[in-house]
């Protein structure tokens, strides 16, 4: 399996995921899921589960989502689509969301 060194737009997503997991009424996200672990029977699998739970959570339509953001306040929702769309080469616009925390 080939993987690519992490980004910054990496840590953040997994900082928003982190976020959303601390106020997420169940303490558990979809990938956290044991019927994911035990239906996968190699780590490749695994690891392909959980990129595509990863890659859906917070899209739009994605049903499972709306049971781990519903009560969250907005920025949080908003900080993860930044993130996931924040592309490898980019910037991320730190201040922008520091005021958005704050303000929330």
């Amino acid at each position: 399996m080939h993987r690519t060194a992490l980004t910054k737009a990496d840590d953040l997503e997994s900082l928003a995921y982190t976020l959303i997991s601390f106020f997420c009424h169940s303490g558990c996200l979809p990938w956290n899921d044991e019927a994911i672990i035990y239906d996968c029977i190699r780590e490749t699998e695994l690891f392909n589960a959980i990129m595509e739970a990863k890659k859906n959570f917070g899209r739009p339509n994605y049903s499972d989502a709306s049971r781990y953001v519903a009560k969250l306040p907005v920025v949080y929702t908003d900080f993860l689509a930044y993130c996931q769309e924040l592309g490898r080469d980019k910037e991320p616009d730190y201040d922008k969301f520091i005021h958005l925390f704050q303000m929330s």
